[in-house]
C-alpha cells in the first residue's frame, strides 16, 4: 500500500481551504490500514510495559526520555515534517529500549505500510503546526511511573483515541471544508491551551464568531465552548485512569488553571469526582 500512496494527501484549495483526497481512502482500504494500526498499537503497548519494567528495575531508558524531549520541542517549532518526524522517533525509541529480539524488524516493516496514511493523518488531524500533546505525555508518564500495566494501556489508548479522531473525519467527506469540522480539528489539538475563539473563528474557520457560533450549535447541538469543555474533560478521564500523573496536574494539562474549578465540570460531567474515577479504576 505504502508504495503506490502518494502522501501528499491534503491539498490547499483556491479559497485556502484544505481538501483531502477522501474517496481514494474509503472502504476495504481503510479497513487494511485500520487493523495494520491496531496491530502497532498492540506491539507498543507491549513495548512500553517492557520499558516501563526496564524503568521499575532501576535501568535507563535515555534514548526514550531524549526523544520525548525532541518531541516537544518540536511541537512548538511550527514545523510540521519536524513535528511527524520527532513524533515517529518517540515510538521507535520505545520499540528499541524495549530490546524484544525481532520486535523493532517488525515494526519497521508496520511503520513502513502505514507511512503514508500516518502523514494524512497528521495532516487532516494536526494541520501544520498543532499537536495532540497530553496523549504522549500520557505515555511518557506512564514509563516512568514503572507500572507495566499503566504503560501499556496509556500507549494503546493513545492510538485509539488518534484512531477515533480519524474516523469522525473520515465520516464527513467534505469535512476540511467544513468550517465547523476544522474547528472541532483546532479544539482538539489545543485543549491544553487558553483558545481564543474570536481568533480561532477568524484564522480557522474564516467565519466571524457569530457566524461559527450559530453554524457549530447547529450541528453539534451544543456551544463551542461546551464542546471544548467536553474535550478537555474526556481527555482528562484518559489521563486519571491510565496514569499516575497527579490530578492537579492533569488539570493543567487540559486546559484548567483552577484545580477547584476542574473538579466541579468534572464531577457535573462524569458523576464523581476525579480521585473517585481514579480509585474505581484501580
Amino acid at each position: 500500500m505504502s508504495k503506490t500512496r502518494e502522501s501528499s494527501a491534503v491539498q490547499v484549495g483556491a479559497d485556502g481551504t484544505r481538501m483531502s483526497h477522501y474517496h481514494s481512502w474509503r472502504g476495504r482500504e481503510i479497513d487494511a490500514y485500520r487493523k495494520l494500526y491496531m496491530l502497532r498499537a498492540l506491539l507498543e503497548g507491549f513495548a512500553a510495559a517492557e520499558v516501563a519494567s526496564i524503568m521499575k528495575s532501576g535501568g535507563s531508558i535515555e534514548i526514550v526520555r531524549q526523544s520525548f524531549e525532541r518531541l516537544e520541542k518540536s511541537a512548538s517549532s511550527g514545523d510540521h515534517a519536524k513535528f511527524l518526524e520527532r513524533d515517529m522517533e518517540f515510538h521507535r525509541s520505545i520499540i528499541r529500549r524495549a530490546g524484544v529480539p525481532r520486535l523493532e524488524d517488525l515494526w519497521i516493516i508496520l511503520e513502513a505500510e502505514l507511512r503514508d496514511f500516518v502523514v494524512f493523518m497528521h495532516q487532516i488531524l494536526y494541520g501544520d503546526t498543532c499537536l495532540i500533546a497530553g496523549n504522549h505525555d500520557i505515555i511518557w508518564h506512564a514509563i516512568i511511573s514503572g507500572d507495566p500495566e499503566n504503560a501499556r494501556s496509556a500507549a494503546e489508548a493513545h492510538f485509539d483515541s488518534i484512531w477515533q479522531a480519524m474516523e469522525k473525519h473520515l465520516s464527513f467527506p467534505d469535512s476540511t471544508g467544513d468550517p465547523v469540522e476544522r474547528a472541532c480539528g483546532y479544539l482538539l489539538c489545543h485543549l491544553h491551551e487558553h483558545v481564543s475563539l474570536a481568533d480561532m473563528a477568524r484564522n480557522v474557520a474564516y467565519l466571524s464568531l457569530n457566524q461559527l457560533e450559530r453554524r457549530f450549535k447547529k450541528a453539534k447541538g451544543i456551544t463551542i465552548t461546551k464542546y471544548l469543555q467536553n474535550l478537555r474533560l474526556e481527555r482528562a478521564a484518559i489521563m486519571i485512569c491510565k496514569t499516575s500523573i497527579r490530578i492537579c496536574d492533569v488539570a493543567e494539562r487540559v486546559g484548567y488553571k483552577d484545580a477547584s474549578r476542574f473538579t466541579q465540570h468534572f464531577y457535573r460531567h462524569f458523576g464523581m469526582t476525579p480521585g473517585e474515577m481514579r480509585r474505581a479504576s484501580t
